[in-house]
């Protein structure tokens, strides 16, 4: 299992992680919903006009651009690599074949078919994150085990 580290020192393992995350979004989810309802914002851009001006929708618009492209960077040479690994093709022809699929992928299906393929691979990852770990026979951690000597 892969866990958050300090140093040395194991603090709280990734599904621990997540769920922590996860309630604290929610809370907070829960807590705004209705001052944000009232206001009528939908997106993080809205509320950053809102808050600090229309230059913050502009320099908002411009980070996650800039974070769509290291995100289309990573996952270009994501299925790049796997095509040039299990086709032997150059390179160059992993991405553009790849980048074909995932055009007609999108286009095709549009946004919902992409959620839910995410929701498929989020829950292919934590089956494969946590059931391995799942304990077949319970230990005593830490404890030295017991040896039954004759006589």
């Amino acid at each position: 299992m892969l866990f958050v580290r300090h140093t040395s020192r194991t603090i709280l393992p990734n599904h621990q992680l997540v769920v922590a995350i996860g309630s604290g979004v929610l809370l907070l989810s829960l807590l705004f919903a209705g001052t944000i309802q009232r206001l009528k914002i939908y997106t993080v851009s809205q509320m950053l006009s809102l808050r600090y001006g229309q230059r913050a929708t502009q320099t908002s618009g411009i980070v996650m651009l800039a974070y769509t492209l290291m995100l289309c960077a990573t996952s270009t040479g994501a299925y790049a690599t796997i095509f040039v690994v299990l086709f032997g093709w150059e390179r160059w022809l992993a991405i553009a074949v790849g980048g074909a699929i995932v055009l007609v992928y999108s286009t095709i299906g549009g946004m919902w078919s992409i959620t839910l393929a995410d929701q498929v691979q989020f829950h292919h990852q934590d089956g494969g994150d946590l059931l391995p770990h799942a304990p077949v026979r319970p230990q005593r951690r830490g404890r030295p085990r017991r040896h039954s000597c004759p006589g």
